[in-house]
């Protein structure tokens, strides 16, 4: 199937519907928003079957089989869950002007920052992620008097002029452009262009259908296109801000040049290629860090299964996906807990490669580390886990 693409002038239209509603969504009252959300979250509960069938599809995965939890995990649920969240903190607004501080506790770290506790928010965050806690850390000026002041301000006051935001989408995790799409709209009053990723293009016709009650009115435009029209767009004289997942490679071709001279020369005078506000999310080689204990043969296995699976989801084609675990040599147990972990992830099926390049990065791993272990063999087009141990840090 040939790739979905947006010509010229569909950009331009794109760009110019949203543009033109900028000034009137920043004005939209907290009640009509709200049924706005509602509108979405409904529309979104309608394709969320639709949603993991399309990733399954994609991923070489069985729809009907466990393995398509991970498309739930990473698609319906979290943006789910934003809906939900972003509904409930407006309706607190409205109530009282401000968000609730749901997950409770206001406290001072060690070095003397106010920090708020927002998670878990209730009692189905405490029993599906037990022990899990979430503080947020405020700038060392923010005190008990002015905390409050800090929260939602874009919702008090004389609302901000409308801006124009381009998202650029992430291609392997389902939940991602729909919630920056979400979080610029209901956080930062801002009018969405989203440029699908050629990978996951398939979401685009799904998510307008979700979010029929934002496209209808002209404040999110969905177009698709590759590197052509990403460019296009990141310059484009009607688009205000920027926010990006993926690379790190593709963002300093974005913000700072073609090359790596051109790169290092425009960081070291400030002058980046692209002036416009940037933020992102870029993939990083994530760590799990192991904290060495004297461990029950019960623990020891759950946390080995918990490891596994992190290194597994996705195909490990995620920006969060584990891929280097960290652990201290003097443990007597570090062997038998690196046993466990490739013992599960030897129980796991080879999975498709479905994210271009991840078999070439696969093979390169593997040539470049000859201690390297491939825990199962993998027909053509797939990838079996493998790991690599006692690799030096730096």
């Amino acid at each position: 199937m040939a790739p979905r693409t947006t010509d010229v002038p569909g950009l331009d239209a794109a760009v110019a519907a949203v543009r033109g509603r900028r000034d009137e969504w920043a004005r939209v009252p907290v009640p009509h928003r709200i049924a706005i959300l509602r509108r979405c979250l409904d529309g979104y509960l309608r394709t969320a079957d639709d949603v993991v069938v399309e990733g399954c599809r994609a991923k070489g995965i069985d729809p009907a089989s466990a393995m398509a939890g991970e498309e739930w995990l990473s698609g319906p649920i979290p943006v789910i869950r934003q809906i939900r969240l972003l509904i409930e903190s407006l309706t607190d607004i409205q109530r009282t002007g401000y968000p609730r501080l749901a997950g409770g506790a206001v406290h001072r770290v060690p070095t003397g920052e106010l920090a708020v506790r927002v998670f878990p928010r209730g009692p189905m965050d405490r029993v599906m992620y037990p022990g899990t806690r979430l503080d947020v850390w405020m700038q060392p000026d923010v005190d008990d008097t002015t905390l409050r002041a800090t929260m939602a301000p874009m919702y008090r006051g004389e609302r901000p002029a409308g801006t124009v935001a381009l998202v650029l989408g992430a291609g392997n995790v389902a939940a991602i452009a729909p919630t920056d799409v979400l979080y610029k709209l209901f956080v930062e009053h801002a009018v969405v262009v989203l440029k699908m990723h050629p990978v996951n293009a398939y979401l685009g016709p799904l998510l307008e259908r979700a979010f029929e009650a934002l496209v209808t009115p002209g404040y999110l435009r969905i177009v698709y296109g590759d590197v052509a029209e990403g460019q296009y767009l990141i310059h484009h004289a009607g688009v205000d801000t920027v926010h990006m997942t993926g690379s790190t490679a593709v963002h300093d071709r974005i913000v700072w040049g073609d090359t790596p001279g051109e790169q290092a020369r425009r960081r070291a005078a400030g002058t980046p290629t692209l002036t416009k506000p940037v933020t992102s999310e870029l993939g990083c080689v994530t760590p799990t860090v192991v904290v060495p204990g004297r461990w029950s043969d019960g623990e020891l296995q759950y946390q080995a299964e918990h490891v596994a699976t992190m290194v597994a989801h996705g195909a490990s084609c995620t920006c969060i996906a584990a891929k280097v675990l960290v652990t201290w040599r003097g443990w007597p147990q570090r062997q038998a807990f690196l046993d466990r972990v490739a013992a599960v992830l030897s129980r796991q099926a080879p999975r498709a490669a479905y994210y271009p390049g991840a078999a070439d990065r696969y093979a390169a791993f593997m040539r470049a580390h000859p201690q390297a272990r491939r825990l199962r063999e993998a027909p053509g087009g797939t990838l079996a886990c493998a790991t690599i141990y006692d690799v030096d840090p730096s």
